[in-house]
């Protein structure tokens, strides 16, 4: 799922984009900005992870729209990518952790109860054995011998549950805090080419 947003630049900026056009030169510029602002030292993906995906200690208000590092693995997993057309210039910022979504949008998470089956050593009779080493060997495995009597015992584990996980946007709320300075980057970058030109 992805929400696309429009960056607003000045209007001195619209009027001259209206007056050069499509340049390849100025869509150059323009890719170069946005690369800036979207991963440069103070850009988008920068400020997402180091006020909204590292707070400490642990929040508990989803107002604050913030996340504690545990294993930084959501942090360590945004991306911010910038493609360009002839016409157009887009940013992408984002993780592919599959747990990203639900601290983003909030949601139900729902525990269902696992069931199998566990191999447990037993005597000849069928009598499970008691002691340190119950667990039955499997006739591939690498550590030895396998058991030759055991007993295939079915278990139904842990419980059924329902997380209710709050919406907490740290990436919506990262780029409506940095929306007016990528415009004003962007509009800078329009400025600077035209007076390169005239």
């Amino acid at each position: 799922m992805s929400v696309g947003v429009q960056v607003k630049i000045s209007s001195e900026a619209e009027g001259l984009l209206l007056r050069l056009g499509n340049q390849p030169g100025l869509m150059r510029a323009l890719t170069r900005e946005m690369e800036v602002q979207m991963d440069g030292d103070d850009g988008l993906r920068t400020h997402i992870i180091t006020k909204h995906l590292n707070a400490q200690p642990h929040p508990s208000d989803p107002s604050n729209h913030e996340l504690g590092r545990v294993t930084s693995r959501l942090a360590n997993s945004v991306y911010a990518t910038t493609e360009s057309t002839a016409t157009t210039v887009d940013g992408h910022i984002g993780s592919n952790v599959a747990y990203a979504a639900i601290h983003e949008y909030g949601g139900t998470i729902k525990r269902v109860l696992l069931a199998g089956s566990v191999r447990l050593r037993a005597d000849r009779k069928g009598n499970l054995l008691k002691g340190v080493s119950r667990f039955a060997r499997k006739a591939d495995s690498s550590k030895g011998k396998a058991h030759k009597q055991f007993v295939n015992v079915p278990f139904a584990g842990g419980k059924r549950y329902e997380t209710v996980m709050p919406e907490r946007a740290p990436f919506r709320t990262g780029i409506s805090e940095k929306i007016d300075d990528m415009g004003k980057g962007l509009s800078e970058a329009v400025v600077d080419y035209w007076a390169g030109q005239v």
